[in-house]
Parts: C-alpha cells; structure tokens; sequence
C-alpha cells in the first residue's frame, strides 16, 4: 500500500508542475474536509456569502487513516499539500492551502473583503483571532478524554460560570455593540472576522443547546447582528441548506 502511496504522490507531483493559471476563476476551489462543520465552517460560510462556486469534499476518519500510511493524511501529506499534517486543505489557484485562518485571509484578499488601511485590516485580525481564544475553550472540553456525562458537567460549567462564556462572549458583544456598521469590525462588508463570529455562536450552540439559547439572550448586540448576517441571500440560502452539516 505504501508503495501504491508513493506512485500516486509522484504522479500528482508531476500534474503539480505543470502550469496553473493564479486567479484562473473557471476552475473551482475545492474544500477538503472531514464530514463536519469543525474547522472547514467558517470557510464554508466565506464562500458562500461570495457566492463563490467550489466542491465541497469531504472524508471519514476512516479515509482520514491519522495513525496509518494508507490514509488521505499520508498521501496529501506525500504530495506536499499538509505541512502540518492537518485540514482544512483547501485547493484554489493552483495552490494547496492550510490554516483555516490564512485561508480566509487568502480568500479575502482575492474577493475583495480583505481590505483597508493597517488599523482596519488590524481590526479584522484582532477579533478574528479573539474568536479563536474563545473556541479552544470549548474544543478542549469536545475533545477531551472525559466521558460524555463528564462532558455535560464541564459545557454547563463553561456555559454559566460568569468567568468562561459569559466573560468571552460579553467582549464580543461589546465590539459588536460599538462598531460603526452592520458587521463586527466596522468594516463597510462582510469579513471573515464576521463569518468567525458566526461559526463560533453555532458552535456554542450545537454544544451547549439551552444553556446556549439562555446566555446568548442577555447579549442583544450579538443576535441583533447575528440575525442580519443570517438575512444575506446566499449566505441565508447556504444555512436553510441540506448542504450544511448539522453539526
């Protein structure tokens, strides 16, 4: 199997070198994710927003093979397209891509939100790594090795201890509260700091259901500008969707 790998690693290669057109817009990017929303969401709700065409592929764990040398990770991670070994690998311009985050900085700087002055392109940065703080506080209790009825304990914790959620979703709130615009950073569109931000609340509430539901109530700014983000057409069209994964 490995040495089925490795031809296939030096075919791609070979495919790889041949000349690719950078912003060729006819050929789509292609998303390589596993079957969830996880990392590959906020993405996901980028490019539709942009109305943006792309193949959305996605894999199991079992494809994925992370311990085995028979898997995508090995193959991918042969052809050069995983230096970390991780996804999402989105495939646009002829470039493999990784980092969700610098995949949307790429895709914003190639459809046009991505823009502005040092200070306003700072203001993207900052909140979006800020959504970044908050989501490693979930994940760590997602996947952690505690058992599920453990987990339950550890999300209600999370969800009304006035130092966890109620801390790190109230900053949001007031940066949503205090921008100038629709959209968190005071940008004059959409950003992927605002698709963050939207991934992240359904985050909370995919893990934390009621409890989410009830703290999310105390903060108007976040689901008044929540709700305007779920009006955009395409991205209102993308979540009342069969495409999007439930979870």
């Amino acid at each position: 199997m490995l040495a089925r790998l490795l031809l296939l690693a030096l075919v791609a290669s070979a495919a790889a070198q041949q000349p690719v057109a950078r912003d060729d817009c006819s050929v789509e990017p292609v998303l390589k994710y596993f079957d969830i929303r996880g990392r590959g969401e906020a993405i996901r709700i980028a490019l539709h927003d942009a109305g943006v065409k792309f193949t959305d592929e996605s894999f199991t764990s079992e494809e994925w093979g992370k311990e085995r040398d028979d898997g995508l990770k090995a193959l991918w991670s042969l052809e050069g397209k995983l230096p970390f070994g991780q996804v999402p690998l989105l495939e646009v311009d002829g470039l493999p891509l990784v980092q969700s985050h610098a995949i949307l900085r790429y895709l914003g700087r190639k459809y046009g939100w991505y823009k502005g002055t040092p200070a306003e392109l700072y203001k993207i940065d900052f909140i979006s790594e800020g959504t970044e703080d908050v989501r490693k506080r979930l994940s760590a209790i997602r996947y952690s090795e505690a058992s599920d009825a453990e987990k339950q304990k550890l999300y209600a914790a999370y969800f009304k201890n006035e130092a966890e959620a109620h801390r790190w979703l109230g900053f949001l709130n007031e940066i949503v509260e205090a921008s100038p615009t629709d959209f968190v950073s005071g940008s004059a569109d959409a950003t992927h700091a605002d698709y963050l931000l939207l991934d992240l609340l359904d985050y909370h509430d995919a893990l934390g259901g009621d409890l989410s539901t009830s703290l999310l109530q105390t903060m108007p700014g976040l689901l008044e500008w929540r709700e305007k983000m779920r009006e955009r057409p395409k991205l209102k069209a993308y979540l009342e969707s069969t495409a999007r994964r439930k979870s």
